[in-house]
């Protein structure tokens, strides 16, 4: 029988609806009809909860990590972890998860031929996080492409779920990281090619100056609020580049003061209190910052973006660093005291990077630091390092996966801000 030919453009989209209802009523019918091909389907479309993500880490004493372990029948075992359990995840290199909906397949011993209705309840669930057309045509190619690993989609979903729009899906890592004036010229420019700079020696001159003096002096920061309890991170693994990797997630708590004597003395690092509240941990020093609020880096450079999230401290022993992740949010990090090293990869590098903890992709677990180590010899991806010393601003773009460690005791402030409207897209 000859193939029916539309004639007109109303017809030939009129043909395109029939097909789709046409493969959306197959693949109900074999869901229907493979109970395993039903499971992995589930399966596949619960990786794309990010709503639930979002809950399960917004719990509070949350004092762990969500994990979703895949065994190679397909089974899923959703639970949640103790920080110390993430040295020792059974899921590395992102497991079944790391491959594509093909490879998963056959990983689960499922018919090759359930790949392409299980590629397209991916497709559907990547889809259903985005905010845009635009975002949605993007993640419904991405999908059906026979490479992408599940992981990595659930990545890029993750991005349209934040309003990235797909042009800064991937931009290209360039060979170093810009060194802008303290006058911040250019900056925008930078946030709007989604890319990293920095802004050389921002806080050591002007009006900020003192308040910085102030944060990166320790006995300031005891007298100012020394008995506060703070979260602190006490698991780790050392790999063979030198750095101690702490655990992701806070799995136990102590004073600030414990902490900065702690960092003083201990030859090798035990706790590390990180992406600390200030408003609701630390509210001196909240107090403090709300009252340069006007000549902060938020006021400065804060036009380049959407509505202002909270501010986190990090307070690093010397020898810490954190392994590479993705934050949900642009960031100006500002370095207080000390010394940061930053390894920077683009969006672009989810697949290569093979990111380790299902559903949740903001972290890496400590089993799997292999590719996520700080500074590897042999990284997966292009990448560029950029060194920050006490004041400098970096722009640390949304999405863009990083890895910091310091040599000596380090403090910094993160300012979390959401994306501007002009980089989301037209909505659909």
């Amino acid at each position: 029988m000859a193939a029916i030919e539309a004639t007109t453009p109303t017809e030939a989209a009129m043909l395109r609806v029939d097909a789709r209802a046409a493969r959306a009523t197959a693949d109900e019918a074999m869901l229907a009809l493979d109970r395993r091909a039903g499971r992995a389907a589930v399966e596949i479309a619960s990786l794309f909860d990010l709503a639930g993500d979002a809950a399960r880490f917004a719990r509070p004493g949350n004092r762990g990590v969500y994990v979703v372990d895949l065994d190679m029948r397909g089974r899923a075992n959703a639970r949640f972890a103790a920080a110390d359990e993430e040295a020792t995840s059974p899921t590395e290199g992102g497991g079944p998860l790391a491959l594509p909906v093909a490879g998963y397949c056959a990983a689960a011993r499922r018919r090759r031929a359930a790949a392409g209705t299980l590629r397209r309840v991916a497709s559907i669930a990547a889809q259903r996080c985005c905010r845009t057309a635009e975002a949605r045509r993007a993640a419904a190619a991405m999908a059906m492409a026979p490479e992408t690993p599940l992981a990595a989609l659930k990545c890029f979903a993750q991005f349209a779920s934040r309003g990235i729009a797909p042009k800064h899906w991937n931009p290209p890592v360039p060979a170093a990281v810009a060194a802008l004036p303290a006058t911040g010229d250019g900056f925008g420019d930078f946030v709007k090619r989604h890319e990293p700079c920095v802004v050389r020696g921002w806080g050591l001159e002007g009006p900020y100056a003192a308040l910085l003096e102030k944060f990166g002096d320790d006995a300031y920061l005891k007298e100012r609020c020394g008995s506060r309890e703070v979260p602190t991170r006490g698991s780790w693994i050392d790999v063979l580049s030198g750095e101690r990797v702490f655990a992701s997630a806070a799995n136990g708590s102590a004073t600030l003061a414990e902490i900065l004597d702690q960092r003083r003395t201990e030859r090798v690092p035990t706790r590390y209190a990180a992406k600390i509240d200030l408003a609701r941990t630390l509210p001196e020093l909240a107090a403090d910052l709300a009252a340069a609020e006007a000549r902060s880096p938020r006021a400065a450079f804060g036009h380049w973006f959407g509505d202002a999230q909270p501010v986190h401290a990090y307070v690093a022993p010397g020898g810490a660093a954190t392994a590479t992740h993705v934050d949900p949010a642009e960031q100006l990090l500002l370095v207080v005291g000390g010394a940061k090293a930053v390894r920077l990869f683009a969006p672009g590098a989810a697949a290569a990077l093979k990111p380790s903890n299902a559903p949740l992709f903001s972290v890496a677990a400590l089993a799997t630091v292999g590719p996520h180590a700080p500074f590897s010899a042999a990284p997966p991806a292009p990448f560029v390092d950029v060194a920050l010393a006490a004041g400098d601003v970096l722009y640390l773009p949304a999405f863009w996966w990083h890895a910091v460690s310091s040599d000596g005791p380090s403090t910094i402030l993160n300012f979390w801000l959401d994306p501007h409207e002009a980089k989301q897209g037209a909505p659909a």
